[in-house]
């Protein structure tokens, strides 16, 4: 039986792509395989779960920050100089989703510079959150082990930070670089909030604009508070980089820092990725399979009695749980 089957999935009405495509880098069967596993294509999920089962090759890179701070044009210069030490690039740009739409509120994002050097060497997707509460797609975790079945040498994850429920790329990335802008008061608050305390590079783009140095004081002396939660490695001193992406002035630092940080990575980072992701397969399995059982209509009628005052959550909640355990090993 599929290990994926306890999820809800979809029959595929088309063969997806063999994992030999996949392992030659088929930027075609790639693109096929990861629209499968965003539709949670049954086939593609499998094919997936059968590709993590190859040993570790890429260096995944987490790029976050709020709107508008240079994050995109940041990618692209790290980009230039990774093909130009032969380097093959998969990026992943994540939008975050309307609450009320359900669509990436961002649109899709093809920003990067595709020319002649980046021709077979560099695979771009960009794809909608869908309302995952990280800020991460469910299927992120997924794609990441295509990627590095394609052996791919850097992964980068380019995504918005919000605030506090923005941390979820921690677990999925090697190194997470957080991008800040020296105008922006509200991204020092951030570092309190939650996401800019697993921050393992923090960078200060647009370095020329006015405030850039008091920015990087500031940020160096928080750093000094939160280091002990901030850098899962314990031997890693967090830096604190100046750049200007728009004319690529301090990309050269930053991929070197980057390189420098994979030396310090403690093979317990990888447990707390896969760790992680069971977790979610367990919630978004546990879900589907606890309102499979409950009924579409149960949300709904609780709710109203809830706001009748009839009921509390937690009361709601245990009577589902005692529903649900109360069923035969055999129910659907």
């Amino acid at each position: 039986m599929s290990n994926v089957s306890c999820l809800m999935t979809n029959v595929s009405l088309t063969p997806m792509p063999t994992s030999h495509a996949i392992k030659n880098r088929d930027f075609v069967a790639l693109a096929r395989l990861i629209s499968g596993i965003e539709n949670e294509d049954e086939q593609a999920l499998q094919n997936a779960d059968e590709l993590s089962l190859e040993p570790k090759y890429s260096r995944v890179l987490g790029i976050t920050g709020l709107p508008g701070a240079g994050k995109s044009t940041l990618v692209n210069q790290l980009i230039k100089l990774m093909v130009k030490e032969d380097k093959t690039v998969a990026v992943l740009a994540i939008d975050p989703t309307s609450p009320f739409t359900g669509g990436a509120v961002l649109g899709d994002r093809i920003r990067f510079l595709n020319t002649d050097e980046t021709d077979g060497k560099v695979f771009f997707r960009s794809m909608a959150s869908r309302g995952h509460h990280g800020g991460l797609s469910n299927s992120t975790a997924d794609i990441l082990q295509v990627f590095n079945a394609a052996q791919f040498d850097y992964v980068i994850i380019e995504t918005v930070g919000a605030g506090q429920l923005e941390v979820d790329i921690a677990y999925l990335t090697d190194t997470l670089v957080n991008v800040l802008t020296p105008e922006a008061g509200d991204d020092i608050q951030a570092i309190k909030a939650g996401i800019m305390e697993i921050g393992d590079i923090f960078v200060i783009n647009k370095s020329d604009l006015p405030g850039a140095d008091r920015k990087l004081s500031q940020l160096q002396s928080m750093l000094d508070d939160v280091k002990p939660k901030s850098s899962r490695e314990k031997t890693w001193e967090i830096p604190v980089l100046k750049t200007q992406a728009e004319q690529g002035c301090g990309i050269d630092e930053l991929l070197k820092r980057i390189k420098e940080h994979a030396t310090t990575t403690r093979t317990d980072r990888d447990t707390t990725r896969i760790g992680q992701h069971l977790k979610d397969l367990l919630e978004q399995g546990f879900q589907l399979k606890a309102l499979n059982i409950l009924g579409p209509s149960w949300v709904d009628e609780q709710a109203k009695k809830i706001q009748a005052h009839l009921l509390t959550p937690r009361q709601a909640i245990q009577q589902a749980f005692d529903l649900i355990f109360s069923q035969p090993k055999d129910q659907p």
